[in-house]
């Protein structure tokens, strides 16, 4: 869907584990890697939530990637500093 300040945005649904929103992810066509970035937006949320947990629909928007299609995957992840 695309919303006026915000670009393009996907529907989903956090089908494992949790997105919030400083994540970075991994966005998926079809098994094979089209992009990785940050997400920029996060909508649909409980008041005061910073993320959607598993089961939860949110409206995620990314930071350089519209192009997206149905089916698409997105893969939520975390960086860790090394020790």
């Amino acid at each position: 869907m695309e919303t006026p300040g915000l670009g393009i945005l996907a529907n989903s649904r956090v089908l494992k584990g949790e997105v919030s929103k400083d994540s970075y992810v991994r966005v998926l066509r079809k098994h094979r890697l089209l992009w990785t970035g940050r997400t920029r937006s996060l909508h649909g949320l409980t008041e005061g939530a910073n993320g959607a947990a598993e089961g939860q629909t949110c409206t995620i928007g990314f930071d350089g990637f519209e192009a997206f299609q149905p089916g698409d995957s997105v893969q939520a992840f975390q960086l860790e500093p090394r020790q």
